[in-house]
């Protein structure tokens, strides 16, 4: 095109938009409306536009133009209308973008090439617009489109819109590479795969209506986007049919894209919007509402929904979802038999359709409500009512969540493994269950429910009664009662008499304590209710129990005589004297606050090791130390990782697999240190705020996953409905994870010190030289510097100084920066030295090692907490 010719254009763009007249076409769309029809020179020869500025004029046509590439001669303004914007954005705001939230006066053009009409946002000089769709596409790319693909959208859309093809236009094709296989349109619950699909984004049209569709390179994939769709519903909201879209998905097991609105109707309906369940009471006030029909295939679906989309009901009168007669049946007789209603005075007042999974093995295809005049129950079935689930959604959620709380509480089961059997309304009384009150007791009627549950493992149901508002409970049938399992019978003044051993000895209470199996026997002869193996060989019978206790920290085995007076726990008698007392010791010494009468041998189980030939457990009835012993000598090894609870074990192993990098099994394998501590308050030693200032028992677990190394701060958990399990990561002392630095090596478990007692913050102990003595120097909180030599059998070499509080508080503030450094390692000697000294220090943190020959070679985060200790306690040891 020369210059002539481009002016030329541009004079007569002008003629044109000032004799331009206006035509109201409405559109609520981002695309351009492609009706030639809707826009012809004769509509434009009537002017309406002349008040429209020249600037704003001209800035949209050349706009148009650009965008288009459409010569300005060819674009005529059809319509414009002056606006006061809202925003900044002139209401047309992109994703994420921040407007101004100012009044901006301006214009709504429309703007026309003689087949599509464009709507433009300006303000008052043109200087500033914005076209309602941002993604107008060349539609010379409309000819690229496959037949195939086009044929199979305006398939789509006539069906939807119920108008012949040849009345719909395609307006924009644009070619795209989708990021999964849902075509970027994926439903709740729906997998998409991910890989990249090519195809393309199709806009077609008709007057008011567009509709988008993403489709792959074929047109075989054609899915609808609602979103970026308008279809005029009637003054149906967005909100209002996504809930009945939702409530069809629910309905039918179908995915959106195959659900499609065929109707939709304005009604006027009650609180029940119509549609009134049994013994419901509706409000009488009357509110506007939508009736919409949604067809799913061969199914017809008819909703009553509020505007807002609040509420959705399904109409299931006028729906063609059918029930098959033999599941209906099965369902009216399951609920007659659970209640001893008859089938007469029940109906099926709801049905839905789609697909529900409960368990391994079990999928339903119906969910059936029934109903009397008073209550509701909801089954999931399958297609002919043979498998049945019972729902709890017709019984008061306080009286189900109590059920199920109790039921779970005492079956030490998850709520998940428990079925709903049955349930019915039930006037009971509370109170007076022992006969021998009555008649002075006076039981209180309550209004409630008789409710039937069943663990997946048990066959046969507990019954319980409970009240409406789940305040009052009562177990009825079967069940675990108490302390006492289901399947353990046992007399109650022998369970009593255990219970009440537990508890005196340990000082928690019976609650904490279940009763797993009891037998009973009778016993040769009274002493071996002792656990003594050397007893009287006379033969003089003696009926009693053999009752086990799950005490959380393991099995505990009572001997019980049938008359309860004698009770025995302690199998202390079961060891040779001398080594029961040494490894009671050795536990007294890793405990605080106990006496040796406290304690007691919980547990012998004969092993196969090498070395020793049993494992003995002591405890004081909240803490377990446990042992390697040989039975034939006082020679033992202390097993600090069979000693921790169980639960804390799997919390921690657990929390370390999560946390690691290697997906591998973690198991007790991997736990490389475990050191019972006494924390200072409840934030377990670390930093943070505390729930109690109190201190606590607990442990400090490592946890070697690979090369990563987690260290956790536990408390001491025993199984008390009180005492919940609480473990932090102490994460500056799990931070190493190459290795120790410098060569260090791991200290075995078994030769690890003890770990620091309550009110002591650091222990320096030098052992061998020539001598071969064994110092000792700790610091505690109070400032006061205590040195021993630990074979003094008089203490003569016992020497007590003080520091001031300042220099301990800084000593103990290096400790903390340094917590990385104590991971229960030592420096080693090289092979072939002699007569070396060995410095241990630790903190309560865990345990460093170096001696003479290896102090070189050590870290120098270590060297700086020698320096400082040195410097703390040279002028100190050497002048007093």
């Amino acid at each position: 095109m020369n210059q002539r010719q481009k002016v030329t254009a541009l004079v007569l763009s002008g003629i044109l938009s000032v004799s331009s007249s206006v035509t109201l076409i409405k559109t609520a769309t981002a695309a351009p409306i492609n009706s030639a029809s809707n826009v012809t020179k004769e509509a434009i020869k009537v002017s309406a536009t002349r008040n429209l500025p020249r600037s704003v004029r001209n800035a949209v046509i050349r706009d148009l133009s650009r965008r288009q590439g459409i010569l300005p001669a060819n674009i005529s303004i059809v319509e414009s209308t002056e606006r006061t914007w809202r925003n900044g954005c002139l209401e047309i705001a992109g994703p994420g973008e921040l407007c101004t939230q100012a009044l901006v006066p301006g214009w709504q053009v429309l703007a026309s090439d003689g087949r599509n009409n464009f709507v433009y946002h300006t303000n008052n000089n043109g200087r500033v617009l914005r076209v309602t769709n941002r993604n107008i596409a060349d539609n010379r790319n409309n000819t690229r489109l496959p037949n195939r693909v086009r044929d199979a959208v305006i398939r789509d859309a006539s069906s939807r819109l119920r108008v012949l093809p040849r009345q719909l236009n395609i307006t924009q094709a644009q070619s795209r590479d989708w990021r999964d296989g849902c075509l970027e349109l994926a439903e709740p619950n729906r997998a998409c795969s991910q890989v990249i699909v090519s195809g393309w984004r199709v806009v077609v049209g008709i007057k008011n209506v567009s509709l988008v569709y993403h489709t792959n390179e074929s047109g075989s994939t054609v899915r609808l986007n609602r979103t970026e769709s308008d279809v005029n519903n009637k003054g149906l909201s967005d909100k209002a049919e996504r809930a009945v879209l939702r409530a069809a998905v629910s309905n039918t097991g179908l995915p959106v894209s195959q659900l499609e609105i065929a109707s939709v109707q304005q009604i006027t309906v009650d609180g029940c919007l119509g549609l009134a369940r049994p013994n419901e009471a509706c409000t009488k006030i009357a509110q506007p509402a939508f009736r919409v029909t949604v067809e799913a295939g061969q199914r017809r679906l008819v909703y009553h929904v509020l505007p807002d989309g609040s509420q959705v009901r399904l109409n299931l009168a006028a729906s063609n979802i059918k029930l098959p007669q033999v599941a209906s049946d099965r369902i009216l007789r399951r609920v007659s038999e659970g209640t001893g209603i008859p089938v007469a005075a029940l109906s099926v007042v709801n049905i839905e359709s789609g697909k529900w999974e409960q368990g391994r093995n079990s999928s339903y295809i119906w969910k059936v409500t029934v109903g009397n005049e008073q209550d509701r129950w909801v089954y999931l079935s399958n297609e002919n009512g043979e498998s049945l689930q019972l729902l709890a959604e017709g019984l008061p959620k306080a009286a189900r969540n109590a059920v199920l709380s109790k039921a779970a509480q005492t079956a030490e089961l998850p709520q998940k493994d428990f079925e709903l059997v049955s349930y019915k309304r039930k006037q009971w009384f509370f109170g007076c269950e022992d006969p021998g009150t009555l008649p002075a007791c006076t039981p209180i009627p309550v209004s409630g429910w008789e409710v039937s549950v069943k663990p997946n493992n048990v066959r046969d149901a507990w019954v319980y009664l409970v009240s409406d508002n789940g305040s009052q409970l009562k177990l009825v049938q079967g069940g675990r009662q108490d302390q006492v399992g289901s399947n353990v019978n046992i007399p109650i003044n022998i369970a009593d008499a255990v219970l009440r051993d537990a508890s005196k000895w340990s000082g928690r209470s019976e609650d904490t304590f279940r009763i797993t199996s009891s037998q009973k026997v009778t016993f040769p002869n009274p002493c071996n209710l002792t656990f003594n193996p050397i007893c009287d060989r006379s033969y003089r019978p003696t009926p009693g129990w053999n009752v086990t206790v799950d005490s959380g920290l393991g099995a505990w085995t009572y001997l019980v005589s049938a008359d309860a007076k004698i009770v025995n726990q302690d199998q202390t008698p079961a060891l040779a004297p001398r080594l029961a007392e040494v490894i009671k010791r050795d536990a007294l010494r890793r405990s605080s606050g106990n006496e040796l009468a406290d304690l007691r041998v919980t547990n012998i189980k004969l092993g196969n090791s090498e070395r020793f030939d049993a494992e003995v457990t002591v405890s004081d009835g909240m803490q377990n130390w446990v042992y390697a012993v040989d039975k034939e000598s006082t020679r033992f090894e202390y097993l600090p990782v069979a000693s921790i609870p169980r639960a804390i074990v799997n919390s921690v192993l657990a929390d370390a697999q999560k946390r690691a990098v290697a997906k591998v099994n973690v198991s007790t394998k991997n736990i490389t240190g475990a050191e019972q501590v006494t924390w200072k308050n409840g934030n377990l030693g670390l930093n943070g705020s505390s729930t109690t200032s109190s201190s606590v028992k607990g442990w400090r677990i490592t946890v070697a996953v690979g090369r990563e190394r987690f260290v956790y701060h536990t408390n001491n958990f025993v199984g008390s409905a009180n005492n919940k399990i609480a473990f932090q990561l102490n994460e500056d002392a799990s931070r190493i994870a190459d290795g120790v630095a410098n060569g260090g090596v791991p200290i075995p478990t078994r030769e690890l010190p003890p770990a620091l007692t309550n009110g002591v913050i650091f222990r320096y102990a030098t052992t061998g030289g020539i001598v071969g003595r064994t110092y000792e120097t700790v610091l505690l909180e109070d400032g006061r510097l205590i040195q021993t030599r630990l074979d003094d059998t008089n203490d003569s070499e016992r020497r007590v100084f003080r520091l001031s509080i300042e220099e301990t508080k800084r000593f103990e503030q290096l400790l903390k920066r340094q917590a990385e450094l104590f991971q229960n390692v030592t420096y080693p000697a090289p092979s072939g030295a002699a007569d070396y000294i060995t410095y241990t220090l630790t903190s309560e943190d865990g345990t460093v090692q170096y001696n003479d020959t290896s102090s070189q070679k050590v870290p120098d985060n270590l060297k700086v907490v020698l320096k400082a200790w040195n410097d703390l306690t040279a002028t100190t040891l050497s002048n007093r």
